[in-house]
């Protein structure tokens, strides 16, 4: 079975609408011991990606999994159910997506990003603090998350997806489901766009990140 990894959401034309059938068919069979499957395979795909030279973890794992449910569930990826199992469909999606992205490692050594939990904490307790920021109410957490931003638009440049990523900070979530929404993105550009994310927040200086997610 083949899976368009990082496809348009709905393929650019029809909006991705499933029938009744459709949903039933993906409920009965998105089990918990599906997912327990999923994830014992999307650990074993996890191996090659970090031979390929990128830092896995638990939670690569976990993205790998949530992530094909979700794109097959919004559209992101077209599953036929009269042309096999859900587990097999996720199972070849896991599959594209592992593959991609080791190549992308072996190809791209420079790109390397450390994921670690500190890394993660970090991008998570920024992007909490740009969510909630109140750029007009005056209190130090507003002004302190204005800076942030600041500097992240300003090590941005001209990078016109991450500028959107932050302009949507704040007025939507940072959800990834709302960002894809609001912004038009499939699962590919969004994954794209937060990891140039990631490297601009372990840029700012340590004063100016600080002040904001204390306050988060």
């Amino acid at each position: 079975m083949t899976v368009a990894f990082g496809q348009a959401e709905g393929g650019g034309a029809v909006p991705w609408c499933p029938s009744e059938e459709w949903i039933e068919a993906f409920e009965a069979q998105a089990s918990t011991e599906l997912y327990t499957r999923l994830k014992r395979f999307a650990r074993a795909r996890a191996g090659l990606v970090a031979h390929g030279g990128r830092v896995v973890d638990e939670f690569y794992v976990n993205e790998l999994v949530q992530d094909a449910l979700d794109d097959t569930f919004r559209g992101v990826l077209r599953w036929e159910p009269d042309r096999g199992s859900l587990e097999m469909f996720l199972i070849a999606a896991i599959h594209s997506r592992t593959r991609h992205d080791y190549a992308h490692a072996v190809n791209f050594p420079h790109e390397r990003l450390e994921t670690g939990p500190s890394s993660r904490s970090t991008l998570a307790d920024t992007e909490v603090a740009l969510a909630q920021r109140s750029g007009d109410d005056g209190s130090r957490r507003g002004k302190a998350t204005e800076r942030v931003l600041d500097h992240l638009k300003e090590h941005a440049g001209k990078d016109p997806d991450v500028l959107q990523l932050l302009a949507l900070y704040g007025d939507t979530s940072t959800k990834k489901a709302d960002i894809m929404r609001a912004a038009g993105w499939n699962s590919k550009r969004y994954e794209a766009t937060r990891k140039r994310m990631i490297r601009l927040v372990q840029q700012l200086p340590n004063d100016v990140r600080d002040a904001a997610v204390a306050r988060s």
